[in-house]
Formats: structure tokens, C-alpha cells, sequence
């Protein structure tokens, strides 16, 4: 597919024109920060906690003394687990496999807000509770198609909607089923690029801070950490020392615009966390025909104002991280090994 001349390719681009004047096509926020280097580079190595052998966790929360094991897979055709970080042996397991009541089988995202567990299901539309000290099981319908949430009060969510929007984000009422506000527009891109691949080439996660006042968004395919202030939507972006180039993988196809992901296609951020302190994202850099390109072996720790704290290297790949309220642990998953890892900062 992929068979064009480059300089084509850009003079077709600019001759759509774009939504707003500057000199590159693609700009996700006017707001922006180029960062030289990170305060402090380290390298560690994980350890391990305990075997988790045919899962893939991707998650993983504190609640009291134990933590809670969001994994893909659903082993024991569940995909919630609470381990007993005393004990240390897995007790539990919650939201059973299934596409009846109170069961998942496209699981996206988890959470607690209060003393309610929740897991969105990505295909069946919908948000299933758990209630931890009342044990019991309850369900909301949410009709978008959405990248992941973020609850801010039981009946708020923030989310995104991942075709159908010009939008990073929307105010959704799960009560009514109605979005209340859609806001943070992409800068700037070129007029006749469809919603779907606006979406796709700017694909994130998000998470908000606890406080529910901030979010902070971790793009995949751009090396940018976007802070967003969820009271004046207020928001910018920082670019990491990374130098990463994907827009020429924008080409025209068919009379389109496409996000035509080649083999150099450069994966950036694959997850992030944050706490009360800082923002966690763990980022590739390798080109998507790499063997094990998913897998990042560099964490950076941003400050909530964005500055630039720490880049730790890592003895191996990861998909997901966690991290304790404290900021005392990383928490992690390894494939290879069927590991529940950790490191202490």
C-alpha cells in the first residue's frame, strides 16, 4: 500500500490545508514543551513477587493490604484477583467471564471509586460494579464506544470516545446516558482527515489524578505526556527528548487520508499511571516491525506541572505499569515469565 513518492505525499497534504495556521500539519496542543533531558537517568531491575503463570496482567490496584489483579485473560474464567500481600496467596476473584449479567468478555479498564470495584466491558457496552463490603454484583449500559474511563463521582465518568468525535474527552453522566460536555480539541490536522483515523493517529490513555481535579494522557504513537485541568479544561503538552516522526505514515489512499501503519512506524508511550506526586509512562521507541515492540523498557516520571523528574531503565519489557499511593513501588507484569514483578523507588 505503501508504494508513494514522500514528496508527494507532503505537497497532497498541504494543499488540503489545515484547521489552523502553523508550520507542521499535525499539532495535538498549542501549549506545548520540548524537554531537553530528564533530571536524573537511573537503570533497576524488577524482582519478583509471585507466579501468575497463564495471565497477562495489566493492572494492578491497592486496596487495604492487598492488591487487585486486572488480567486480560480471565484465568479461572475471572478476570479480578485479590492477593494478599500478608498472606501472600491469592484469595478471590471477581467478574466472572460471560456475556450474561454481571460478566465480561471484552474487559478494557477497572477501577474503585468508593467501596465499589468497576470493570468497563469494551464490546457489550457496559460497567459492571462490585461491591466489596456489601458483596454485591450491579451493571450500568453506557452506549459509546470508548478508549477507557476515568469515574469522577459514581454517577461522572470522563472518557473518550474512540471514532465518532473531533474531541480527546468527554463529560458522561451514567445516570442519564448522555455526554454533558465534549472538550479539547486536537490543535491543529488537515481538514479532510476522517474522525476515525484522527482518533486512531492520536490514540492515548489517560488517567486521572485522585483528586479528580487533573488528567494526565500518554499518546502511543507520539512521544507526548498532555496534562489537562479538568476545572478550566485548561491544558499542554510535553515532548520528550525523543525524537519520534510518525507523520509521514498519514498518507492518501483512495481519494483519503489514512494512518497506514508501516513496519518503521515508532511506538511511543504503552501505558501510564499516576498518583497524588507524579505521572508514570512507559515508553518503547522501537519501530512497530520490531520483535516485541509493545514492550517498553524506559519509564518517565513527570511532576503534575510537567517537569521532567526521572528516566529509569529497565533490565526488561513491560506492557503496563502500576504504582502505590506512596510512590514507594512499581508494580508490573512479565510475560515471559508468568511474574508479578516489582521494584521499590
Amino acid at each position: 500500500m505503501k508504494v508513494i513518492n514522500l514528496t508527494i505525499v507532503i505537497i497532497t497534504l498541504l494543499s488540503f490545508g489545515c484547521s489552523k495556521k502553523d508550520n507542521s500539519l499535525f499539532l495535538i496542543n498549542a501549549n506545548k514543551e520540548n524537554i531537553a533531558s530528564f533530571q536524573s537517568l537511573e537503570d533497576k531491575e524488577f524482582q519478583s513477587l509471585f507466579e501468575f503463570s497463564g495471565g497477562n496482567v495489566t493492572r494492578i490496584l491497592e486496596i487495604d493490604s492487598h492488591l487487585l489483579l486486572f488480567d486480560v485473560k480471565g484465568l479461572k474464567n475471572q478476570f479480578l484477583h485479590l492477593y494478599d500481600l500478608d498472606k501472600k496467596e491469592i484469595l478471590a476473584g471477581i467478574f466472572n467471564k460471560g456475556n450474561g449479567p454481571f460478566e465480561s468478555n471484552s474487559p478494557y479498564s477497572i477501577g474503585v471509586i468508593g467501596s465499589k470495584i468497576w470493570l468497563q466491558d469494551f464490546s457489550m457496552l457496559k460497567i459492571i460494579f462490585f461491591d466489596y463490603k456489601d458483596s454485591v454484583y450491579s451493571e450500568k449500559k453506557v452506549p459509546f464506544d470508548l478508549y477507557g474511563i476515568n469515574f469522577l463521582t459514581e454517577n461522572k465518568i470522563l472518557g473518550s470516545i474512540m471514532n465518532n468525535s473531533e474531541f480527546k474527552f468527554q463529560f458522561i453522566d451514567i445516570e442519564q446516558n448522555i455526554i454533558t460536555k465534549e472538550f479539547g480539541e486536537f490543535y491543529k490536522y488537515p481538514d479532510n482527515l476522517e474522525q476515525s483515523t484522527l482518533q486512531s493517529y492520536f490514540q492515548r490513555k489517560s488517567m486521572v489524578r485522585p483528586d479528580k481535579k487533573t488528567v494526565a494522557t500518554a499518546y502511543r504513537w507520539h512521544n507526548a505526556i498532555e496534562i489537562t485541568d479538568l476545572n478550566d479544561l485548561s491544558s499542554k503538552i510535553i515532548y520528550s527528548p525523543d525524537k519520534m516522526q510518525n507523520e509521514n505514515d498519514i498518507i492518501e489512499y483512495d481519494g483519503k487520508l489514512i494512518f497506514d501503519r508501516s513496519g518503521t512506524t515508532k511506538k511511543c508511550y504503552n501505558d501510564i499511571f499516576v498518583t497524588d506526586n507524579f505521572i508514570y509512562a512507559i515508553f518503547s521507541g522501537l519501530e512497530d516491525n520490531t520483535p516485541n515492540s509493545g514492550f517498553c523498557k524506559i519509564i518517565h516520571i513527570y511532576d503534575w506541572e510537567g517537569n521532567p523528574i526521572k528516566q529509569i531503565n529497565l533490565d526488561r519489557g513491560i506492557m503496563s505499569i502500576s504504582v502505590t499511593s506512596d510512590d514507594s513501588r512499581i508494580y508490573s507484569f512479565d510475560i515471559d515469565t508468568g511474574e508479578v514483578i516489582y521494584m521499590d523507588l
